[in-house]
């Protein structure tokens, strides 16, 4: 069993999912190595992963 951790950049004007996101990147891990949110060695500043102005990050994670 794996958590797969989904990161997406949103508008604050459109529904947050893999079809309105600007960018998104999935992680997939094993449990208890993080808890559902961002892994402490993943970067967002240097990435496509910053948000801009009216832009959120969303993180959503599942048990597969």
């Amino acid at each position: 069993m794996t958590l797969l951790v989904i990161i997406m950049v949103c508008a604050n004007y459109m529904p947050c999912d893999k079809d309105h996101a600007r960018v998104y990147q999935a992680i997939r891990t094993q449990p208890g190595q993080i808890v559902c949110g961002l892994p402490s060695d993943l970067t967002i500043i240097q990435s496509d992963l910053r948000p801009e102005k009216n832009e959120y990050i969303a993180v959503k994670c599942k048990m597969n």
